[in-house]
């Protein structure tokens, strides 16, 4: 069939003609050959058109039905915009890993000439090429070349001190670094009103944040000095706020509230804390009047500690509580104006709080040192007289309105009553008798509750290890009492007993055991607890023996074969427990617990070529993964096959001798190339990350010794500019893709 002319359909001689016969319409050139290869895409779509309309016309009553080809495609879990920003990033980030390498190691071995002349001709490509990528619709990777042409200049100003460009080198550094970030400010600035780019703008913000911070380090300026030029910058952006929009606007935000933040928490720790607190309190009112009535929460807290250390007797319970109260009533009594109350009143209010908290933390101060008596001293506190029957009013108190807090306020006047380990054990035993026979609604589960601090309290006030297992034998006791005797309560009572359980073990095996032997005991228990968790449906339980599994291997981190052996046991306890109905993801950490058994053990034995043994468990993991249905996730189809061999060669290469890293380097970036291509989460961020690890770990002095003469940052450099193409390749197919489809729907 004879080709015919795009314009107006007349067929083509053969050979074929530079121009149409009929229309004169130039048939040879490159935006030829671009609008034939746009002619074929429309008529495929077409076709493809016309089969699905013919696929729902024959079946009617399956209106979801599509050809066989597009029901057998994997589901796409990346989108083509994160596709082309996950490439864009990786690029621009080995770009700047590269021109760090650059600066801070190869900057000695050439000469001046050379030197400026690098950096120079690098940071006009990167901040140049804005109005032709914009120009071709490739803003995103105009917008990573400017950030990479902020980094190079930034390092400009380094490399111009460091090699005492103009005498530089002579500049004191603090003011060095305040004057170069005025200047590069004011040429950022400049740079966002010229280049057609959303990202400088709020980039020239946060730069505009930096002059002042270097000059209070120049002028080496006192707490009190730095906490109002953070206040001062704070108003200055919620100045520069009112007058900005778009991204810079939400930036001058951000950066205006963090820097009030800042000067606010530095008030608290200078002198004088009165005028500073006040000051931020005022800041922190303009901004809630400008932007949001909750900001007002930092006033009400800023000025009732400024009040609180202007009353006499500052450090007291009486002056923070009297500052909240003032400080609220003032608020509250501030109308606007309509004569409703201010929309910031409640919000004042409200950030008194704090104030009140203050007050109750003095005033409880005498119990905390009975309770941290154990803990600090190895034996409780002194006795107290007042604090017990304190305690007790307030709970006969709040027995009618506020039953649940009953059971800690007695569990407090206990404890502080009669300070010993014998009173913690009878305590607990009374907290679970209580929470057992209590037919309230929610007394017996705050009853509970308390028994888990009770009893550690209890454990650190044992005088000796004998009485520490018997207080350990008895919560384990009494765990299983409650577990059993109220059924309501027998989730958190299993993991009360499991936690004793593990307890008990470690207490009677580790002073007869050495700490790698006593691992396995702890195992044991884990096991053992996941058992009676499973069997009483405890959820909370087998969290809790899930948790004695780091610690048994954190025993036996320093000898190989006892970890490989505890990896083992535990990867057999995540497939048992796998097993059971709904814990089949527990398998999944079992299998990494083998894994890693597997490749703890390899070390013992000599073996260094690890990729012998995991490419093919990779290849057998990534043909099971390859027979999963479609609709599955990638993460189950390709990445355990990929994280077979990526991470223990990545352990591998760590060290960074041999060709190794560079070997995987490449590998991992065709891992990536491969996510983006089928647009799959797995293989794009395990190969992306993989790449990463390995740029940032050959840029360290030890590259040199695999690359001979080439520098370290060369490697990187390279693969940072490969990526950034690619990225900028699958940006522009993604606007011809948006001008094909603007084609298409003007057709129809």
């Amino acid at each position: 069939m004879r080709p015919s002319c795009p314009s107006c359909g007349t067929a083509l001689p053969l050979p074929a003609r530079p121009s149409c016969p009929r229309c004169e319409l130039a048939l040879t050139g490159p935006w030829a050959a671009e609008l034939w290869r746009v002619d074929e895409q429309i008529r495929h779509l077409a076709r493809y058109r016309v089969e699905l309309l013919a696929a729902l016309h024959s079946a009617p009553s399956e209106p979801r039905a599509v050809p066989a080809a597009d029901a057998s495609r994997a589901p796409r879990e990346v989108s083509r915009l994160g596709a082309r920003n996950v490439l864009l990033a990786l690029g621009g980030a080995l770009l700047g890993v590269a021109a760090l390498a650059f600066t801070a190691i190869s900057w000695g071995s050439l000469g001046m000439g050379a030197r400026a002349l690098i950096l120079l001709t690098l940071t006009a490509v990167a901040l140049g090429a804005a109005r032709p990528l914009t120009r071709r619709g490739l803003t995103a990777t105009a917008e990573t070349l400017a950030v990479v042409g902020l980094l190079l200049v930034v390092l400009q100003c380094y490399a111009a001190r460091a090699g005492n460009v103009l005498g530089l080198g002579a500049v004191d550094g603090p003011w060095y670094a305040a004057g170069a970030a005025t200047a590069v400010t004011a040429g950022w600035a400049c740079y966002a009103r010229y280049a057609p780019l959303r990202l400088p703008a709020p980039l020239a913000v946060l730069a505009g944040q930096t002059p002042p911070l270097f000059t209070l380090v120049a002028l080496d300026v006192p707490g009190a000095g730095a906490a109002v030029t953070l206040l001062l910058l704070s108003l200055a952006n919620l100045a520069v706020r009112e007058v900005l929009s778009g991204p810079e606007r939400g930036a001058a935000t951000l950066l205006g509230l963090l820097t009030g933040l800042l000067g606010t928490l530095a008030a608290f720790a200078v002198e004088p804390r009165v005028a500073l607190l006040a000051c931020a309190a005022a800041t922190a009112l303009g901004w809630a009047l400008r932007l949001d009535a909750k900001i007002a929460a930092v006033t009400g807290l800023a000025g009732a500690a400024a009040l609180a250390f202007a009353l006499p007797d500052a450090w007291s319970a009486a002056s923070p509580a009297i500052a909240a109260v003032l400080v609220s009533a003032a608020a509250l009594t501030l109308p606007n104006a309509g004569g409703r109350l201010s929309p910031v009143a409640v919000p004042v209010a409200a950030g008194t709080l704090p104030a009140f908290a203050v007050a109750a933390v003095q005033a409880s101060l005498d119990v905390s040192a009975v309770l941290a008596g154990p803990f600090v001293h190895g034996a409780p506190g002194g006795f107290l007289v007042a604090t017990p029957v304190v305690l007790s009013l307030l709970a006969a108190g709040a027995w009618t309105p506020y039953r649940p807090a009953t059971p800690p306020l007695v569990a407090l006047a206990a404890l502080t009553a009669a300070p010993s380990w014998t009173t913690g054990l009878a305590l607990a035993a009374s907290l679970g008798l209580w929470a057992a026979l209590d037919r309230s609604p929610r007394v017996p589960v705050a009853a509970a509750a308390t028994v888990p601090p009770v009893a550690l309290w209890t454990f650190a006030a044992a005088p000796d290890a004998g009485a520490e297992t018997l207080v350990l034998a008895a919560h384990l006791l009494l765990g299983a009492v409650v577990a059993a005797a109220v059924p309501r309560l027998r989730n958190p009572a299993v993991a009360f007993a499991v936690l004793s359980l593990g307890g008990l073990t470690a207490a009677l095996s580790l002073p007869w055991l050495t700490p790698h032997q006593a691992a396995f005991a702890l195992l044991a228990a884990a096991a053992a607890g996941t058992a009676v968790a499973l069997w009483a449906r405890s959820t909370l339980g087998e969290a809790v023996a899930w948790l004695f599994v780091p610690v048994a291997l954190a025993m036996t981190h320093d000898r190989p074969g006892p970890l490989a052996l505890a990896f083992a046991l535990t990867g057999l306890l995540g497939l048992g427990v796998a097993t059971r109905p709904g814990r089949r993801r527990v398998g999944w950490a079992g299998v990494a617990a083998l894994g890693a058994a597997w490749w703890t053990f390899l070390p013992t034995i000599g073996v260094t070529a690890v990729e012998a043994y995991a490419a093919p468990v990779s290849a057998v993991l990534l043909g099971l993964g390859l027979r999963r249905a479609a609709p599955s996730s990638s993460w189950q189809r390709h990445g355990p096959a990929l994280a077979a061999t990526l991470v223990p060669s990545l352990v591998a290469a760590w060290p960074g001798h041999g060709p190794r890293p560079l070997l995987l380097a490449l590998a991992a970036l065709a891992v990536t190339l491969a996510g983006v291509r089928l647009r799959l989460q797995a293989p794009l961020l395990l190969g992306g990350a993989t790449v990463l690890l390995v740029a940032g770990n050959a840029v360290a002095p030890l590259v040199t010794e695999f690359l001979t003469r080439v520098p370290g940052w060369v490697p990187v450099a390279a693969l940072g500019l490969f990526t950034l193409v690619v990225g900028a390749t699958y940006e522009q197919r993604l606007r011809d893709l948006r001008r094909l489809r603007t084609t298409f729907t003007a057709l129809r």
